[in-house]
């Protein structure tokens, strides 16, 4: 989610300038590479963040191993919109509604296996 959030505010920061017409193709192009170097900058937490899912799941905890996939699909996906965006800033601008409804499978999934609501919170955010 920081990440998320970090990508989302420097785009923010930068916006007004990306869209102006003053603004000269050089400065444009600084204020992308701003942004994709934002996103490439998460890269490494959400990295591990996709790592921490490869633990194993005892059989008999079906609820645990389904917030365990979800979430390792979710980021995962998120880890792939952070990789492109890192590279070209497009990939960023793009709405991406299907991380959102990902997003709120693991946080029911995470519920469903026990998480509190404020450990969901603390989880995914």
């Amino acid at each position: 989610m920081y990440a998320d959030n970090r990508v989302a505010a420097t785009a923010q920061y930068a916006s007004p300038l990306l869209t102006s017409a003053d603004v000269t193709p050089d400065v444009r192009r600084g204020l992308e590479q701003l942004v994709e170097q934002a996103a490439a900058g998460q890269l490494p937490d959400v990295q591990r963040s996709v790592a921490s899912t490869r633990m194993s799941v005892l059989p008999w905890h079906q609820d645990l191993r389904t917030a365990r996939d979800r979430y390792r699909s979710y980021a995962t996906h998120r880890l792939a919109v952070l990789r492109a965006g890192a590279t070209h800033i497009d990939a960023l601008r793009t709405p991406h509604p299907e991380l959102v409804a990902e997003l709120a499978a693991v946080r029911v999934a995470l519920s469903a296996a026990g998480a509190s609501p404020r450990q969901v919170r603390t989880a995914v955010g």
